[in-house]
């Protein structure tokens, strides 16, 4: 999908002036760990974390998943990454 002339990913909505100092630190973080990732690196990467995992129970790979993986199991499980 394209916006702006510009691919949707890159596509930026609001003003970015609203972001302060510590938002931009972690945008920057992110970008810097995940950027250079392509999509099946990021899939897998995902993929292979606690939330998905559980969301997932003993389906197999490929197999349909309608559990939503809750925002509690997320903070939990990267909550415990910064400790």
């Amino acid at each position: 999908m394209v916006c702006c002339n510009k691919p949707r990913l890159f596509c930026i909505h609001g003003d970015p002036s609203n972001i302060d100092e510590d938002g931009t630190s972690t945008i920057d973080a992110v970008l810097n760990a995940y950027g250079k990732m392509g999509a099946y690196q990021l899939s897998e990467l995902t993929h292979s974390e606690r939330p998905w995992r559980d969301a997932r129970g003993d389906l197999p790979q490929g197999a349909i998943c309608n559990t939503e993986i809750t925002e509690a199991a997320m903070a939990e499980y990267y909550g415990s990454l910064t400790d």
